[in-house]
């Protein structure tokens, strides 16, 4: 799935990537990038992902999403929120899966 797919419906600020770029996952462990992927680096309560970047470009990722830009050189999206943007890009990546579902 192209970048700019993935990405449509997320707040992103600046996007330092080409955005016909093929992503072939989506992850925000480093420990479980593989190539093409799409890094999601987010804020949590004891490490920050943007720590790991580095990691995750050592395993293969394309491209990732962050807050602030990377220390590596690599393609890049800056977001304000990457935990919102993880769900908003998940659900695109797995075809909006919530649209489908009836609610009575």
């Amino acid at each position: 799935m192209k970048l700019s797919e993935i990405l449509k419906n997320v707040n992103i600020t600046g996007l330092f990537a080409d955005a016909d770029l093929e992503i072939s996952a989506l992850c925000y462990d480093s420990r479980r990038a593989v190539p093409g992927c799409l890094f999601i680096a987010m804020r949590g309560f004891e490490s920050d992902g943007h720590d790991f970047v580095a990691a995750a470009v050592e395993r293969g990722a394309a491209c990732v999403l962050c807050e602030r830009a990377p220390e590596v050189s690599i393609p890049y999206a800056i977001s304000p929120d990457t935990r919102a943007a993880l769900a908003i890009a998940s659900a695109e990546w797995f075809g909006n899966p919530a649209e489908k579902l009836r609610i009575i």
